[in-house]
C-alpha cells in the first residue's frame, strides 16, 4: 500500500511560531504593564500558544492567529490575575474568540 503524501500548505508553515510568539509577547507586555517580574520562565504562555496553534485550521491567516494569541493571554490569563487564577483555559479562550470573530474561516479552514 502506497502512502500518499499531502503537501503542507504555505499558510500552515508558520502558524505555530506566530501564535506562540504572539502569546509570549503579550505575556511580557502585560507583565510590564502590571509591574510584575517576568513569568516567561514558567512556559505557560508558550504552552498556551502551542495549544492554540494546534486548534486552528490549516488555512487560518497568520494575522488572525496572532490576534487570537493576544486575546488568549490578555483575556484568558492576564485579566483574571495570571497563572493559576484563570477561570477558563487561555488557549480555548483564544480559539473561541477566533471562532466568534470569523465563523466561516475557523470552521472550515477555507478562504
Amino acid at each position: 500500500m502506497r502512502v500518499r503524501r499531502v503537501p503542507v500548505r504555505p499558510e500552515r508553515r508558520g502558524t505555530d511560531r506566530v501564535v506562540t510568539l504572539s502569546c509570549l509577547g503579550t505575556e511580557q507586555l502585560f507583565n510590564r504593564l502590571a509591574g510584575r517580574a517576568g513569568t516567561l520562565g514558567d512556559y505557560s504562555a508558550a504552552i498556551t500558544g502551542m495549544l492554540l496553534a494546534l486548534t486552528l485550521p490549516p488555512a487560518f491567516p497568520l494575522w488572525m492567529g496572532a490576534v487570537s494569541g493576544f486575546v488568549a493571554i490578555g483575556l484568558g490569563k492576564a485579566l483574571f490575575g495570571g497563572l493559576g487564577f484563570n477561570v477558563f483555559n487561555p488557549a480555548l479562550v483564544g480559539r473561541a474568540f477566533a471562532q466568534a470573530r470569523s465563523r466561516p474561516r475557523s470552521q472550515t479552514g477555507h478562504r
